[in-house]
């Protein structure tokens, strides 16, 4: 170490070391992140990138200024607001400028560690548009560049872009925000963030977040194909007779299966049977899922808490019914979230107020079959993103637990439940027979197996032409991959996403967005598709798996403690896989299949073949750097095996 620096957090009173190394060179730098050992250079690193580091140290979200200072001795419980710091001569550190330029005497001096190893040389304090430490007599205005940059540090995909590439304006106006504007104004101020792409002969503005919500619109709008809708709705009515002729049961069934399989998209095509789906769906204002978000998600919700989810399904069923919507127009009114959805759930909400008028409708078992006379059943609740269930609580019972309870004195002939989740695990919504509650025991309490066949592997194969044998190698068309696979690939690309793009995607699914090397889970889910390893049931790892790292649940034993799971052939998914081996090196990748083989949760196979796999993906891996493709034609195979070079 070269020498270091004291930063002092004002907000929890904690005060870290930021350490200076010098290299070979006797070039200084800092570990910018020591897991993955990045370096950065003091010629290169700004007051912004000290910020992110210190956050990282901290380990907090919210944004931070920075201030040099250079103090011994001072009582830091006294330092609450940017005017102590002021008046201890602190000079508040430009974002963009070189770090090197505010210590530069302390860079230099030779004898500065041993006379300042007590000082505090920078003070940090988050949260500045907060109530913590708030002064009254001081009026705060933000630049938009500061603003900028505060939007940038939240938001991963906003990083590639310099200040000048986008631009802020307040939602639904056309003026973009003031160079300086009050933080007063900024109080629950929905903005929107516009990318500038440069073009070699135009600029284009581009609402990015809106395009590439187009894109999945256009990609779940996708015509629907296979016989899997048979299934499931014979299979939904089969759940409904149990249920009506056994009150042990509860009204729902919980869709488990990995991210892109199409649960949202197979609880929709009910409306092709004549069910009016009331989709209830609570999103990030940023997430870029599709459908949207329901209007006033977080009321909804909140009725659960309130007991009163009863009352909000009575109030919304009737209103179907008023507005004498076919399922068709009510699916396509809710998942388009404009003013007509807005509407119907304001109206909703504000009936809950003369719930007491509807309590005959509570127990009344022909309440839905009387709206909706000659179906079988008339309407479905859908909760997706249901995992807000069970982070939300009310005197320590999840809302999970309140809604179960709830919805099981609901009597009505013709109505069912259904909960979709993309990364939660199983149990959360199906717990083991053995964890069961001592009142789910007394009461011979029973929940329906989870429904795992929501998808087909290869249901769009028909939109991939086909390939002469004469010609194959000539013609292949790598485009058509996308429909031989997971179809959520396929959709996508039928929305015009290409094949170089579908591989991102799916690297970063398979890796939950990860790109640390020793990051366990997520190289034991690269390692088992590319290398084909059968997954043991009984493994705890088996629930992230399916949850987070788009393996295929294919079994779950009676009693729910065992989930058989598997990796298609998927060319998209595969190729994913492999760049993310790939991008955090073979070793790291092999030392957690090493350790898979220790525990007994893998095995090499006959005659070694997996010795052989590993041996072809890292050729293969080789071919990569050469060809930048992750899919091959016969002709790219052949570079493969040239002779003299294969081990």
């Amino acid at each position: 170490m070269d020498r270091s620096f004291n930063c002092l957090l004002v907000n929890n009173r904690n005060v870290k070391t930021i350490s200076i190394f010098k290299d070979s060179d006797e070039r200084k730098y800092i570990l910018y992140d020591e897991q993955n050992d990045l370096k950065i250079y003091l010629n290169q690193l700004n007051v912004a990138l000290l910020r992110n580091h210190i956050r990282g140290m901290y380990k907090i979200q919210e944004y931070m200024k920075l201030w040099k200072v250079n103090v011994h001795n001072v009582d830091i419980e006294k330092i609450s607001t940017e005017d102590d710091i002021v008046e201890l001569g602190g000079i508040e550190m430009d974002p963009l400028k070189l770090v090197e330029k505010y210590f530069e005497n302390e860079l230099n001096d030779q004898n500065f560690i041993k006379e300042n190893i007590r000082n505090i040389q920078i003070i940090a304090i988050y949260d500045i548009a907060g109530n913590d430490f708030p002064n009254p007599n001081k009026k705060v205005n933000f630049e938009e560049d500061d603003l900028k940059e505060l939007i940038k540090d939240r938001f991963n995909t906003l990083r590639k872009y310099s200040h000048g590439m986008f631009s802020l304006r307040k939602r639904n106006e056309m003026k973009t925000l003031d160079p300086t504007i009050s933080i007063d104004n900024l109080y629950n101020m929905e903005l929107d963030v516009i990318i500038i792409i440069d073009f070699p002969n135009k600029k284009v503005k581009l609402e990015e977040d809106d395009y590439e919500w187009e894109r999945i619109k256009k990609a779940f709008q996708t015509e629907y194909q296979g016989t899997v809708l048979e299934g499931f709705y014979a299979r939904l009515n089969q759940f409904h007779e149990t249920w009506l002729s056994d009150g042990r049961y509860a009204p729902y069934l919980a869709i488990t299966q990995s991210s892109g399989s199409g649960k949202t998209r197979l609880v929709a095509e009910l409306r092709t049977k004549g069910i009016y789906v009331l989709y209830i769906c609570k999103r990030s204002e940023y997430s870029s899922g599709y459908p949207k978000s329901t209007p006033y998600a977080q009321q909804v919700l909140d009725t659960i808490r309130d007991n009163k989810f009863r009352a909000l399904l009575c109030g919304a069923i009737e209103k179907i019914k008023d507005k004498g919507w076919n399922t068709e127009q009510f699916w396509n009114i809710q998942i388009s979230g404009d003013r007509e959805c807005e509407e119907f759930w304001n109206t909703v909400l504000r009936s809950l107020v003369k719930s007491e008028s509807s309590l005959p409708k509570y127990n009344n078992q022909e309440f839905v079959k009387k709206l909706f006379p000659g179906i079988d059943i008339p309407v479905v609740c859908c909760i997706d993103e249901a995992h807000e269930l069970i982070t939300r609580r009310k005197d320590g019972d999840t809302y999970f637990v309140l809604w179960r309870q709830q919805i099981r004195h609901i009597p009505w002939i013709g109505f069912f439940n259904i909960l979709l989740s993309t990364n939660r695990k199983i149990d959360n919504f199906l717990p083991p027979t053995i964890i069961d509650t001592v009142s789910a025991r007394t009461t011979n309490f029973k929940i329906f197996p989870a429904y795992l066949d929501v998808s087909t592997t290869d249901v769009l194969a028909l939109l991939a032409e086909n390939v002469g044998k004469e010609n194959f190698d000539k013609n292949y068309d790598l485009e058509r991959v996308a429909y031989l696979g997971t179809p959520l690939w396929g959709s996508l690309a039928k929305a015009g996403v290409g094949v170089d793009e579908l591989i991102q995607l799916a690297l970063c699914k398979i890796r939950n967005f990860s790109n640390k090397k020793d990051d366990y889970i997520a190289n034991f889910a690269c390692i088992s598709c590319t290398l084909a390893l059968e997954v043991p049931p009984r493994i705890a790892e088996v629930d992230d798996l399916i949850a987070s790292h788009m393996a295929t649940a294919i079994g779950i034993s009676p009693d729910r403690t065992s989930i058989l799971c598997t990796y298609p052939s998927d060319a998209i998914l595969a190729s994913g896989a492999l760049k993310g081996i790939i991008n955090v090196g073979w070793k790291n990748c092999l030392d957690t299949l090493v350790e898979l083989l220790n525990r007994g949760v893998v095995e090499v196979g006959e005659r070694r073949e997996l010795v052989n796999r590993i041996l072809f993906s890292m050729r293969y891996g080789d071919v990569n750097v050469w060809t930048r493709s992750y899919i091959f034609g016969e002709s790219s195979l052949k570079i493969i095996f040239r002779k003299n070079e294969w081990p």
